[in-house]
This record gives structure tokens, sequence and C-alpha cells, in this order.
């Protein structure tokens, strides 16, 4: 199909965006300009009226299509509501806070016409701070390290994805998410764009430490075994630690030899059981916990629980009030 011919739906979670969404809606339209496409912008159970911006740009414009959720679900659970909501020959994922510029799209489309069906942003230069910036850094690295599939380093959710691998990504079955992995686990022609990425103009960010941790999470948990197979090399490591010492112990007792002026009869053993006892302990504790969060997310997936519930959706015609709804012409 010619590039011009293709549609486009633009999915766009958005929690409590207000301010920044129709600055993006008009980014959007100039640089879409003469192409097909479609805003599909989700509430994410928005406090500060983004609802309202939502009915209010779908009443001036055809190509809006709001989503508006019930509650605060979540970035991916948002993502996933847009997505179920495509139709188009393909689909760009992309934050509403201005920080993925819209005018990188039309560089995604050539690269789309010359066969590539999933074109991720990588993220050149960001505006962060040092700290958080050297955060982001290190969790990539470390993630593709350890990930079962190798994400790509320093990229987000910001992508263009072709229709047959938006449908190979809805097969997935999961509830709990992380879209970025599950794009390179799906495979198909991928490549990255550099683009940078600037500095939030309005309102505030939404992922603070925590849900950046909780983000970072999903993303180790939901795309690798390094965890688990963590715990049985230290289990090992500490099975053959502890044999071996145990051989030092039974000879040192055996030769009774003095060490540091002391000998193995003269030693009670008590300090060192004690101690020997809790760092076991705390490695059960520890092994446990990141057993107990695999099992957690099976314990979710076998509930078959709702990614999200669609409270209401605003096209034109919903957006209109019945005051502006005009009969049909004949």
């Amino acid at each position: 199909m010619n590039l011009a011919l293709r549609s486009v739906d633009v999915v766009v979670p958005c929690h409590n965006e207000a301010e920044a969404l129709p600055r993006l809606h008009r980014r959007l339209a100039a640089a879409l300009d003469g192409r097909a496409w479609r805003l599909i912008a989700v509430d994410d159970g928005s406090t500060d009226g983004t609802d309202r911006v939502i009915r209010d740009l779908a009443a001036r414009d055809t190509r809006v299509l709001g989503i508006q959720l019930s509650r605060n679900f979540g970035h991916q659970a948002a993502l996933s509501a847009g997505l179920a909501e495509v139709r188009a020959d393909g689909a760009v994922l992309m934050d509403a806070d201005g920080q993925d510029p819209p005018e990188v799209i039309p560089q995604m489309f050539e690269l789309w016409e010359q066969g590539f069906q999933v074109v991720y942003g990588v993220r050149a230069r960001r505006k962060a701070s040092p700290i958080l910036d050297v955060c982001y850094r290190v969790y990539y690295h470390l993630l593709r390290r350890i990930s079962d599939v190798k994400p790509p380093l320093h990229s987000g959710d910001f992508c263009l994805l072709d229709a047959a691998v938006i449908r190979a990504l809805r097969a997935y079955p999961e509830r709990k998410k992380y879209w970025r992995g599950l794009r390179t686990l799906a495979g198909f022609r991928q490549i990255g764009l550099p683009y940078d990425r600037p500095a939030r103009r309005e309102g505030t960010t939404k992922y603070g430490p925590l849900r950046l941790v909780a983000l970072a999470a999903d993303g180790v948990f939901n795309m690798s075994f390094f965890p688990l197979r963590l715990i049985a090399f230290l289990g090992a490591a500490m099975a053959l630690g502890s044999f071996v010492l145990a051989l030092a112990v039974l000879g040192w007792y055996f030769s009774d030899l003095a060490i540091f002026g002391m000998r193995p009869r003269q030693v009670g053993g008590w300090t060192s059981l004690v101690v020997l006892s809790v760092f076991l302990s705390g490695v059960q504790f520890l092994s446990l916990g990141l057993i107990g969060e695999y099992i957690a997310r099976m314990y979710l997936e076998t509930k078959q629980r709702p990614e999200y519930h669609i409270a209401s959706r605003t096209d034109q015609a919903a957006a209109a009030s019945p005051t502006d709804a005009r009969a049909p012409t004949s």
C-alpha cells in the first residue's frame, strides 16, 4: 500500500493531562497534515478535567476518539484500552506530555514504508536530572542483560506498530502487561529511530519514584526468570561454600592446630552459629520474596480479571450536547 494511503491511529494515555492535551492535538494535526489519522485519547481516571478537554476536542474534530476508564488503572492498562480501539493500518503509541515529539512520526512513516513493521523511538538525548538519567541507563542495560529477549536500549513506549504487529500483541493474554517488552517479544521487522526527548512543558510528571520502580519491576519480572535463576545459583554457591567450610573445620578440629593462639577445642562456636543462622534466614526470606513475586503474578493471571473497564466513549456525536445536535440532511 502507498504510504499516503495508509491510515494511523495515535494512542495517547492521559492521566491529569488537561494542560498538555490541546497542544499535543495541535502538534499532531500539523505533523500528520494530509494523512489519514485519528487520535485515541484514553483518560486513565484523571481528576483535573482531562475528560472535559477530550470531549471538547472530539466536538471540534471528528478525528478524536475519547475513552474514559472507570478509574486509574495505570499507564500500561491505558495503552491496552487504546490498542483495543485501533482500526487503522497502524498505530503510534505516545505520551500526552509532548516529550514524545509528534514531529518524529513522519520519519516513522518513512521507515514503515520501507517495510519495517515496528519503528521504536530511541532516546538519544533526554532532559532529565543526572541521577535519574544514570538510573535509566543502568536499568536498561541490566534489563537487556537478564531478559530472555533483548529489548532495545533507551527505548520507551513511543513507537509505530503495523496492524500485523497489533494483532499479534492482542494475542498475549496476560493482564500485567509491559508493552515495550512484549513489542520486542513479538518479533517482526523492527528498527530504532533516534530522537531527542525534550523536557515537559505543561503539567507535572505522573511517574514518581515509586511508579518508576513499579514499572522497572514489571520489566524484570515479566520479561525474565533471572531472579529465580539467581536464587538457584546462590543456593548452589552456598552449598558448595558450606561443604568447603565443613571440610576446613573438620581438618582444623582433627589437626588441633593453633590459629591466632586458639585451638579448635577452645572455641565454643556459639557466635559463628548464630551469625550463620541469621545469614541463612535472611537469604531464605529474600528467596521467598522473589518466588512470591512470581506466584502473585501467576495468581493474578489465573483470576482472569479484566485489565480495565471503560466508563464512557467520546467521539463527535457523543461530545455534542442535545442543543448542538443537528438533524441529518437528506
